[in-house]
């Protein structure tokens, strides 16, 4: 079993029907899908859910004016649904699918984009092929590196940390912990930590 919070960053109208219907409702592909078709969240990172929320709100036609708004569910599933692909094991399944792919006369990856959209060719395919998973896989993990404030801070980068952000794309509301979904009405924003009585 697999369980875990994530957060979801929207419009209050949208995050107000998706806490009342208790799920979510899944829109065709677009250009900010990283993992194919379905609901995007944060893996236990409540300020990336939020910094998004502001992003959308901002400039998105459809939240315009909304107030920026964060949903916490909790996501619980049999192992066999979730497709990790920061583990060797999701790499594997991935990488059989992609044979199965190439073996279909019928389909073929290559010929997605042109090559003047080089740049994100990865990004398209990715989506594209994750989008032609079986329905059995109802949730998709990817880690990603974030650009951040922590990439101008010379103490991180002498370590060579730099932030990533887990992504999750859910394809299938019964992922979803029953009841889990709620509205976040405040944000707690970062607080500095104070540390004592540390020997050096």
């Amino acid at each position: 079993m697999v369980c875990f919070t994530a957060y979801h960053g929207t419009g209050e109208k949208c995050a107000i029907a998706i806490e009342k219907q208790q799920q979510f409702t899944f829109v065709a592909l677009r250009k900010d899908h990283w993992l194919g078709k379905g609901a995007y969240f944060f893996r236990e990172d409540k300020e990336q859910a939020t910094l998004w929320a502001l992003y959308k709100v901002r400039n998105n036609l459809t939240f315009r004016r909304q107030k920026p708004t964060i949903i916490k569910v909790i996501l619980q599933l049999d192992e066999v649904h979730f497709l990790n692909l920061d583990t060797r094991d999701g790499l594997h399944y991935l990488r059989d699918f992609l044979e199965y792919l190439k073996n279909q006369e019928n389909l073929k990856i290559d010929g997605i984009v042109s090559e003047e959209e080089d740049k994100t060719i990865a990004d398209k395919v990715r989506s594209y092929v994750l989008s032609l998973l079986p329905d059995d896989i109802w949730l998709i993990q990817r880690t990603f590196v974030v650009d951040s404030v922590f990439d101008r801070d010379e103490l991180l980068a002498i370590m060579g940390i730099r932030l990533h952000g887990v992504q999750i794309c859910l394809r299938n509301n019964n992922a979803i912990k029953p009841e889990s979904i709620k509205i976040i009405n405040k944000q707690k924003r970062y607080k500095a930590r104070t540390f004592e009585n540390i020997e050096i």
